[in-house]
């Protein structure tokens, strides 16, 4: 169990988000894709450990965005499930639905309903061809570039920059509900972080806590109940990018 867990986090069982239905496994059948069947059980995969990345440019470009509005995430655009926005746990999109950094930080059939687009969803998803760059992608080349190493932005679903506040976390929850089958991986990469930043994944009856550092890219397990615990010191940003299984660019990742 990881150590100084923030108190939403405590009660695993009892969080108002926490699946039952992944506990303490979920379906095999939820992969198809041969990475998908590799990345099912395991709680965090490692794809990078060096990236010798310019932390100076990184803090350039997010200070560039800084001092403007970041939106919570929304778990009840529609008002269907009685949740709300979650203030401490914010984002910019660098792709998305539209060219709005600020929208759609949400359940993506929420937003497509909004949009009058929800036609368009196939598997949960939007075909990535109908997604586009936003207005801040222009202002963040290198930060794009550390992302266009592991993946084909094309062929992505949304991707952004996500902040975690300090001394706060996200609360346990699981992708089963709205991802009926596990078609991207959630591709972390820390822009700026510390090591009271941890990624939690609960598993067969236990939390595997890692830290996602500095220079390294990571998957988190989004099909059983996750979270993240930022125990204290500074805001954490990491890129979060929705990774399409079948893009060769990244598929090349996983040859061995």
């Amino acid at each position: 169990m990881a150590l100084n867990l923030h108190w939403k986090l405590k009660d695993i069982l009892n969080a108002p988000a926490f699946d039952i239905t992944c506990n303490p496994r979920c379906d095999p059948d939820r992969a198809i894709h041969p990475i998908a069947k590799k990345l099912l059980y395991t709680p965090h995969y490692k794809l990078a450990d060096n990236l010798d990345l310019d932390t100076e440019q990184i803090a350039n470009e997010i200070a560039a965005i800084e001092n403007t509005a970041w939106n919570g995430y929304n778990n009840d655009v529609n008002g269907r499930r009685g949740a709300g926005i979650s203030t401490y746990w914010t984002a910019r999109m660098l792709r998305n639905f539209n060219q709005d950094s600020l929208f759609g930080f949400g359940e993506t059939l929420d937003y497509l309903e909004m949009l009058g687009m929800d036609s368009l969803i196939k598997d949960n998803r939007v075909p990535p061809e109908f997604l586009v760059n936003t207005e801040i992608h222009a202002m963040m080349p290198y930060i794009v570039s550390v992302i266009e190493r592991f993946v084909t932005w094309d062929m992505c679903d949304r991707i952004m920059i996500s902040r975690v506040d300090d001394s706060q976390r996200i609360n346990w929850h699981s992708h089963n509900y709205y991802e009926t089958t596990y078609t991207h991986a959630y591709l972390h990469i820390p822009l700026i972080t510390t090591t009271d930043a941890e990624m939690l994944v609960y598993m067969d009856d236990m939390v595997f806590d890692q830290h996602y550092g500095l220079n390294q890219a990571w998957i988190i397990n989004t099909q059983h109940n996750h979270a993240v615990n930022n125990k204290n010191g500074n805001a954490r940003y990491h890129i979060l990018c929705l990774a399409n299984f079948e893009d060769p660019k990244f598929n090349a990742l996983f040859l061995d």
